[in-house]
């Protein structure tokens, strides 16, 4: 059983726990976590030059639609908030609808493809077809920074499932990749702590989630949510036993 979480944009609390001690995740809007892709500005009125922009492009609608539930959600406007989440679901389903480029296209533009994909599986709930989507991923371009965020969605659906020898070795890549940017280090360690504290691990516990504060001061602004997360577990975690 998985446990109920608040839905906010950034961390969330857990509210009810499992046979598997779960994750505050980083989120993504309505379930899911907040991807690392980055989503371009986009010219109006000009058409999509290719597959991927048109993915980029729902996307986009999703993640503003998504955001447009919470701020309803804080204004208590609950009919406003389900067309909102309506709408954000069929701009997802759209981007997943979105044909890949061929195998003959250039490696790093099937991944982005698939990256989105995988995305909009997620914040629809479909986590078999996003785990599905990244190991595609991985396999389409394996040197691309894009593949360490592919670890993390393989290491949390393992998690979910109470795999934790198979969560360990996806956020570990995804912590070691040679292409992985600072967030998807940080939150990939994040998530070993949690995965140590299943294990009884205290050591590991603290010594990954040091490892989640060093990387969420190095990015600013945008680890502000991830370093207060990782600060009250390592309070918490530590401090209480493990399951």
């Amino acid at each position: 059983m998985r446990p109920a979480v608040a839905v906010v944009l950034g961390f969330v609390a857990i509210e009810s726990g499992g046979a598997v001690a779960q994750p505050a995740a980083l989120k993504r809007p309505d379930a899911s976590l907040i991807t690392i892709v980055t989503l371009p500005a986009v010219a109006p009125g000009r058409p999509p030059r290719d597959r991927v922009e048109e993915a980029e492009r729902w996307m986009i609608v999703g993640r503003d639609q998504g955001l447009a539930a919470a701020v309803a959600d804080q204004a208590r406007d609950p009919v406003a908030a389900a067309t909102a989440r309506r709408r954000a679901a069929e701009a997802w389903r759209a981007a997943t609808a979105v044909e890949l480029p061929p195998p003959s296209a250039p490696p790093h533009r099937r991944a982005r493809a698939l990256q989105l994909r995988m995305s909009a599986h997620a914040w629809l709930g479909d986590a078999a077809a996003a785990a599905d989507d990244a190991a595609a991923l991985i396999a389409a371009c394996p040197g691309c920074p894009l593949a360490a965020d592919a670890e993390l969605r393989i290491g949390e659906r393992a998690f979910a499932a109470g795999e934790l020898d198979a969560a360990t070795g996806a956020f570990t890549a995804a912590a070691t990749h040679a292409s992985a940017g600072l967030e998807v280090r940080g939150f990939a360690h994040y998530q070993l702590a949690w995965v140590a504290h299943n294990r009884g691990d205290q050591a590991a516990v603290r010594r990954h989630l040091r490892r989640t504060l060093a990387y969420a001061a190095s990015i600013g602004a945008r680890g502000r949510l991830m370093a207060k997360a990782a600060t009250a577990d390592l309070a918490t975690l530590t401090a209480s036993p493990s399951p």
